[in-house]
């Protein structure tokens, strides 16, 4: 599974008390990704899509986290051991992300940082 690209932007909320509050998500070509609506809170929405429009960049900074901590952890059994459940969280955020199962997603860290370390 592939997400757009690029940074996100939100647009704030439109609408009126009593009716649907509406927000959308733009990619950086201004294609619509997301279009939220919400008859709740005249914020939600507006809330609601600042934080998809942030996912792109929560999950590569997500990505490099599991990478420096599997590094420091592949170097040291005390890290490994202490770090253990936050590289499974992370691990299945990514994988959740991306649409893979959870061994697919710690492979293609891995892969990832074979790749970087050769680089």
């Amino acid at each position: 599974m592939k997400h757009t690209k690029g940074k996100w932007e939100a647009t704030e909320q439109e609408g009126k008390v009593g009716h649907c509050f509406q927000a959308q998500v733009f990619s950086e070509e201004g294609n619509s990704i997301a279009i939220l609506n919400s008859t709740i809170k005249e914020e939600e929405a507006t809330a609601n899509a600042k934080l998809i429009a942030a996912a792109p960049e929560l999950l590569e900074e997500v990505e490099l986290s599991y990478l420096i901590i599997q590094m420091a952890a592949n170097d040291s059994i005390e890290v490994a051991v202490k770090t253990d459940s936050t590289r499974a969280r992370m691990r299945d955020l990514i994988a959740k992300a991306k649409g893979l199962t959870p061994k697919e997603a710690q492979e293609a860290c891995e892969f990832a940082a074979i790749k970087k370390a050769t680089s």
